[in-house]
């Protein structure tokens, strides 16, 4: 989870979640502010993520996953 406020960067921010994206990692962003004065919808959120988890990496990168042969 990553909380941005004013001194985010969308440019940087979409690096740096591509990076984590890139190594597995789900990133869920949230405001400061809404972390601060809407702490429980966040915290469901949160919570609504973990119920529902996806395959990492998402999609596989080119060449990996399942292969199947000619040969049956």
């Amino acid at each position: 989870m990553e909380l941005d406020g004013s001194q985010h960067s969308a440019v940087t921010d979409l690096e740096r979640t591509r990076v984590l994206q890139s190594k597995g990692i789900r990133v869920l962003r949230f405001w400061d502010n809404d972390a601060l004065c809407r702490t429980e919808a966040v915290l469901e959120a949160i919570l609504a993520s973990l119920r529902d988890p996806t395959l990492t990496p998402t999609p596989l990168p080119a060449g990996e996953g399942l292969k199947t042969s000619a040969k049956q």
